[in-house]
C-alpha cells in the first residue's frame, strides 16, 4: 500500500520526462472539430441533394408535359 521514499545509490539519477501532451491533446480536439464540421457539411450536403434530386424530378414532368402540348385552334366566322 504505501512505499516508504527510498535513497538514491551511487549511480542512480533522478530523471525528469518532458512530453508534449498538451499539444498532442491540442491535435486531438482540433481534429475533433473538423470532423464535426465534416457531419454539418454532410448533412447539408445530403439536404440539397435531395433538393436536386427532386428539382430534376420536377424539370422532366415539365418536359414531358411540353412534349404532349397538343395546340388546340377553332376557326371562327
Amino acid at each position: 500500500m504505501f512505499t516508504r521514499k527510498r535513497a538514491l545509490k551511487k549511480n542512480q539519477r533522478i530523471v525528469y520526462l518532458e512530453n508534449n501532451l498538451d499539444q498532442f491533446e491540442k491535435e486531438i480536439d482540433d481534429f475533433a472539430v473538423l470532423i464535426s464540421e465534416l457531419e454539418e457539411i454532410q448533412i447539408k450536403t445530403k439536404d440539397l441533394f435531395t433538393n436536386y434530386k427532386s428539382l430534376i424530378k420536377k424539370i422532366d414532368k415539365k418536359i414531358s408535359i411540353i412534349n404532349t402540348f397538343r395546340y388546340n385552334y377553332k376557326i371562327k366566322k
